[in-house]
């Protein structure tokens, strides 16, 4: 693929349905990464399958009085994941200042130490 010079975008010449190989994607090549099994000999790692990373981002909008823990629906199916706290300028990771825990398949709790102040805006980034 070819992008347009000084653009960040792909131009619409630039993907062609001819270009694509008949099944290139299938829903196989497309499912979630799978978590492995761990194994019992010690010093030997044991990878999951290859999959689709799947990206979700949300707002927490602080109240001011304290509130501390927020919960979010990402709804990746998945208790593997990574995520990442950003400020509202999208340039300090806040993750030392809290702990993202999964509660199930498809939520996580973000706990701060002090919650944020009213109004401040911090994304949660989750990748799974």
């Amino acid at each position: 693929m070819v992008r347009n010079p000084g653009s960040t975008s792909l131009g619409a010449e630039s993907v062609k349905t001819t270009s694509i190989e008949k099944e290139a994607v299938t829903p196989p090549k497309v499912l979630p990464a799978t978590t492995p099994t761990g194994s019992a000999t010690e010093n030997t790692v044991v990878l999951g399958t290859a999959g689709v990373a799947r990206k979700f981002v949300g707002a927490i909008t602080g109240a001011g009085v304290g509130t501390t823990a927020f919960k979010i629906k990402h709804g990746l199916e998945t208790r593997t994941f990574v995520a990442t706290i950003l400020t509202e300028t999208f340039e300090e990771p806040v993750t030392m200042l809290a702990k993202v825990v999964s509660i199930s398949l498809s939520e996580v709790e973000v706990t701060y130490t002090t919650g944020p102040a009213a109004k401040a805006i911090n994304y949660v980034v989750i990748v799974g």
